[in-house]
C-alpha cells in the first residue's frame, strides 16, 4: 500500500556523520532565556555558587528584579565579571545565558537557572 510522507524539515548533505572537533572532546553548550527577572543574590546563590566543575565558560545579558541596568555577564574559569549597561530602547529586557562546558548536565544547568527567577519558590 502507499503512504505519503511530508517533510517540514530540509536535509543538509554535508558528512554530519563526523563529529566536531568540539564534540569528540566532550565539550557541550546550551544556553537558556527567560523574559522573568533573576533574583540577584539566587543567581549567585543557586548558579554562580553551585556551578559543576565541567563549566568552563558562561556568559549571558542579565535582567534582576529592582535593577533597571542591563548586566553583560563573562564566566572563564571560576572568574567572573558584570558590566553595568543599559538596555537598547528596541529590545526588551530579558535574562539570555549561554553555558558552555564539558560533560554537562543540562537538565540541571537549566533548572539552576529555572531556579533563579525572582518568582521561583
Amino acid at each position: 500500500h502507499d503512504h505519503e510522507h511530508d517533510h517540514d524539515h530540509h536535509h543538509d548533505h554535508t558528512d554530519e556523520s563526523k563529529p566536531t572537533h568540539f564534540e569528540t572532546d566532550g565539550f557541550m553548550s546550551t544556553s537558556f532565556q527567560t523574559l522573568e527577572p533573576f533574583d540577584l543574590d539566587r543567581f549567585f546563590a543557586r548558579f554562580l555558587d553551585r556551578l559543576p566543575p565541567g563549566v568552563f565558560r558562561s556568559k549571558g545579558l542579565l535582567y534582576f528584579k529592582g535593577y533597571p541596568k542591563r548586566y553583560v555577564f563573562q564566566l572563564s574559569g571560576r572568574r567572573y565579571q558584570f558590566e553595568e549597561d543599559n538596555w537598547p530602547e528596541d529590545v526588551g529586557q530579558s535574562n539570555q545565558v549561554v553555558v558552555i562546558g564539558r560533560d554537562l548536565d543540562i537538565e540541571q544547568l537549566k533548572g539552576m537557572l529555572e531556579s533563579c527567577r525572582a518568582s521561583a519558590a
